[in-house]
């Protein structure tokens, strides 16, 4: 039989090729989203893609684990950001310390320099009276002396 000249025979082919196309998946090499998602993350733990339990109390020992830490990090920030608050103070405080040491230390030069004026002039001044009663002396002992 030449059923390839036969036209009934043709149509017979061409209605079975299009009942194989229809019965053929296309899509039958695409995975399902949460198995490809697993076998990305984590290519070599295939089973647990075919139970879902194992694979959900991983991610919430992990979520958990983040979590923990999550809180240990916050904890940390907030007593780093407490210690940064404190030494601001204490810097400010310094700051405002050497500051007034400064004007104090400033005031206490000026006074000395001038204590020291005062005295030197002072000093001057008996020099000055010590040396005229001398000459004072001097003169009346001369004075004195060629009267006699």
């Amino acid at each position: 039989m030449n059923d390839h000249l036969d036209p009934n025979a043709i149509n017979n082919r061409n209605n079975n090729e299009e009942e194989e196309e229809e019965d053929i998946d296309i899509y039958a090499d695409l995975c399902d989203p949460i198995d490809c998602i697993a076998k990305q993350s984590n290519p070599s733990n295939i089973e647990s893609i075919s139970d879902p339990s194992i694979d959900e109390i991983q991610v919430y020992g992990k979520l958990i684990s983040y979590e923990k830490e999550i809180k240990n990090l916050q904890n940390e920030n907030s007593s780093l950001r407490e210690e940064n608050e404190n030494l601001k103070s204490n810097l400010s405080k310094a700051n405002h310390q050497i500051k007034v040491l400064k004007t104090n230390i400033s005031a206490l030069y000026k006074t000395a320099k001038l204590e020291l004026d005062r005295r030197q002039q002072e000093k001057q001044n008996l020099q000055n009276k010590y040396d005229d009663l001398i000459f004072k002396r001097i003169k009346s002992a001369t004075n004195n002396l060629l009267v006699d």
